[in-house]
């Protein structure tokens, strides 16, 4: 009996990590005419930005898309607040974007 327990119990460890860790996917288009440099993502209830979604290395030109994926977070978190910066300095925001009804977010001027 001990050991079905456990077996349960491990199982359910293992499920919960996997929904904690569940990865957001969505499409960034952008709209402007300029580079996109950076994109930061955070949950509408974190005060502070996220790492730079895109990389180091990537940027997004005028009328391109990005396939994004970050990890980590609840999965049933749905509301999420976006920054994107672009070659010139400007920033440009998207607020309270639901990713649970939403997979393509465009970033207009």
């Amino acid at each position: 009996m001990k050991t079905r327990i456990v077996g349960i119990v491990a199982l359910l460890a293992i499920a919960t990590t996997a929904l904690v860790a569940a990865p957001k996917r969505l499409t960034v288009v952008n709209k402007t005419s300029q580079r996109i440099d950076y994109i930061y993502v955070s949950e509408v209830s974190n005060d502070s930005w996220e790492d730079d979604v895109m990389g180091a290395s990537q940027t997004l030109a005028p009328g391109a898309r990005i396939n994004i994926t970050f990890n980590g977070y609840d999965p049933s978190s749905c509301m999420w607040d976006f920054k994107a910066v672009d070659s010139n300095g400007e920033e440009y925001y998207l607020r309270n974007v639901n990713l649970c009804q939403v997979n393509v977010i465009n970033i207009t001027e």
